[in-house]
């Protein structure tokens, strides 16, 4: 969300580790120029049912 005074973003991914989940956060193009930063907050699926 490009907001003036706080940007932020989100975004969710199912991958097999955090290693991959980190690999794509660096790989970010906005990340790469500074445009923006990651966070990696790992979080459990729960299935109804």
């Amino acid at each position: 969300m490009l907001h003036p005074e706080d940007p932020w973003g989100l975004g969710l991914l199912t991958l097999e580790d955090e290693q991959a989940a980190r690999a794509i956060g660096e790989d970010d193009p906005a990340v790469k120029t500074g445009t923006c930063t990651h966070e990696l907050v790992p979080m459990q699926l729960i299935r109804a049912g």
